[in-house]
C-alpha cells in the first residue's frame, strides 16, 4: 500500500532491480521534471519499458537510470516485481516474450529518433554511432 503523494520511483534514480509495478487500485502520476505527463490506474503496468530496454539493450540501457517519476495521487496498492523474476517467468512462455523485445526494441527506435529530431548532440561518437547502428543507420 503507498499513501498519498508517495514516489513509487524517482526520475534520475538507478534501479538495479528494474522493478515493474503492477496497480491493483488507485491512481498513479508520471511526472517528467515537476510536469504531470500522465496518470495510470488499476489495471496498469508502469516501470515496465525500463526493465524491457535493459534486457533487449543492456550495453546501452543497462545503466540508465530513470527517465521519470511515479507518484500515487490518493492510496495505491501496486504488486512489484524485478525483472529477473518476470524474465524467469517468461522462459515458459516464449511468444509473449518475443512480444514484449519487440515492443522494446519499437520504443527504442522511438527514443532514437526523438534524440534525433531534438537535434541531441551526440557527446561520444563512437557509443552514438554504436546505438544508432542498431535501430538507424547514419543516425548521428
Amino acid at each position: 500500500m503507498y499513501h498519498p503523494k508517495t514516489f513509487l520511483f524517482k526520475e534520475g534514480y538507478e534501479d538495479e532491480e528494474r522493478s515493474v509495478f503492477f496497480v491493483r487500485s488507485g491512481e498513479i502520476e508520471i511526472l517528467s521534471g515537476n510536469e504531470r505527463v500522465a496518470t495510470v490506474q488499476s489495471g496498469a503496468m508502469i516501470g515496465e519499458m525500463a526493465a524491457l530496454l535493459a534486457f533487449v539493450y543492456p550495453e546501452i540501457y543497462g545503466t540508465m537510470k530513470r527517465s521519470a517519476s511515479a507518484r500515487s495521487i490518493g492510496h495505491v496498492e501496486c504488486n512489484q516485481l524485478s525483472w529477473s523474476v518476470i524474465d524467469e517467468m517468461m522462459e515458459n512462455y516464449p511468444a509473449e516474450r518475443q512480444r514484449l523485445i519487440e515492443r522494446a526494441k519499437r520504443r527504442h527506435e522511438e527514443n532514437l529518433k526523438r534524440m534525433y529530431t531534438r537535434n541531441i548532440t551526440c557527446l561520444n561518437k563512437s557509443s552514438c554511432s554504436q546505438l544508432s547502428s542498431l535501430i538507424i543507420p547514419s543516425l548521428c
